[in-house]
């Protein structure tokens, strides 16, 4: 795996088994041991925490955004690996 702000592709992420979600007006809420606040999502973060459920590699993470809100896929690339960089400093995913 690359460093936790350099994902590539390839690269493999998963949930980490303590985190907890919970779903609030369809957007996903994380709770983490360690952490004193939720983790709230906006809308394409809570698509893609549920894709993590079937697809682990960025990419696949990546065909899937691009392909359910029909834009155009280099706009969404730096988004989706800011993200899912993101998660991975709060030590959400791995």
């Amino acid at each position: 795996m690359s460093q936790k702000n350099d994902l590539k592709p390839d690269d493999i992420v998963t949930k980490k088994k303590n985190v907890v979600c919970r779903f609030l007006d369809e957007r996903a809420i994380l709770l983490a041991p360690g952490y004193h606040h939720p983790f709230r999502l906006n809308e394409m973060g809570t698509r893609i925490w549920q894709l993590m459920d079937h697809h682990s590699r960025v990419d696949d993470l990546i065909d899937s955004v691009y392909g359910f809100y029909q834009v155009d896929r280099d706009e969404v690339v730096p988004d989706i690996i800011s993200f899912l960089s993101k998660l991975m400093e709060k030590k959400l995913i791995k």
